[in-house]
């Protein structure tokens, strides 16, 4: 105790300090396993999804890393993304790390420097390596339904997904049993979102590029061939509507409806105007 003097409090920054030290040395370890964590606010118009990382499995199994997680994925809802109009996704991951958090001890920090501190405690490296949110603006009437894969702590797995369900108001809605139809088709939907893993949300939101890629492909594979152009053109149209059903949202079969509808259809059915706004799909480990 000489170092600080006999201080308590000394003793314990001193300590706290040393953690962070060795969580530094330890930054340059491969940190691929962890868990992803989902929030939503209570009004279902703001969506998190934070993935914690750790050196092992076992890590992600503890119980001081799932309440960090938790803590993290609930202050994650009080970032302010940049504004936008409508239903949006935003990377807030810098935004996060800066944020302030408070600890289980009381002690008040950023979220970056918790998570530095665990590092220390756990002796692991341990990374905040994203965080998305999901938002609906006020003048829509919508919710953001959720589903966690391979759940093993509260709101957090191996997959986390949210899905942003939107409809245009008229006056024979009844809002309570619409807000429950929602809630219902916003889980199946995300648990969709989980198995099926699209890409984009519907055809428009597919980069120009990414479709040129696509089509020329099929269109030299055509040709190659042999065929004549105009039946390289039907083939090509097969193979793009192909392509829409393996990776967009909409047009993709249902996995959770008996018939495979497509996901378009599976809103619908809670009302005609329902619509998928949005969606975000994080997979631990994954590449970005």
């Amino acid at each position: 105790m000489a170092a600080v003097d006999n201080d308590l409090d000394q003793a314990v920054d001193h300590l706290r300090k040393l953690g962070v030290a060795a969580a530094a040395k330890r930054s340059g370890n491969s940190a691929t396993e962890g868990l992803v964590a989902v929030a939503v606010s209570e009004d279902g118009k703001r969506g998190a999804a934070v993935e914690l990382n750790s050196e092992t499995d076992f890590v992600a199994r503890n119980a001081l890393f799932q309440g960090m997680l938790s803590n993290i994925a609930a202050v994650a809802l009080d970032v302010v993304p940049e504004q936008q109009e409508g239903t949006a996704t935003s990377d807030i991951t810098q935004q996060l790390l800066a944020h302030s958090i408070v600890s289980d001890d009381g002690t008040t920090s950023t979220v970056g420097e918790a998570v530095e501190h665990l590092s220390g405690v756990i002796r692991e490296n341990i990374q905040l390596r994203r965080a998305s949110m999901m938002t609906i603006g006020t003048a829509t009437n919508g919710k953001i339904g959720q589903y966690v894969h391979n759940a093993i702590g509260p709101n957090q797995g191996g997959i986390g997904c949210m899905v942003a369900i939107g409809v245009n108001h008229d006056e024979n809605n009844n809002d309570a049993e619409l807000m429950d139809a929602m809630d219902n088709v916003g889980r199946s939907v995300s648990l969709h979102i989980a198995a099926a893993r699209p890409l984009y949300l519907d055809v428009d939101s597919i980069p120009v590029e990414d479709l040129e890629r696509e089509k020329s492909v099929h269109t030299e594979l055509g040709l190659a061939s042999g065929k004549p152009a105009n039946i390289v053109e039907k083939m090509v149209t097969g193979k793009m509507r192909k392509y829409y059903e393996e990776n967009v949202l909409v047009n993709q079969k249902s996995f959770v409806d008996e018939d495979g509808l497509p996901m378009s259809k599976v809103v619908t059915a809670i009302h005609k105007n329902a619509t998928n706004d949005g969606f975000i799909r994080m997979e631990v480990g994954e590449n970005m």
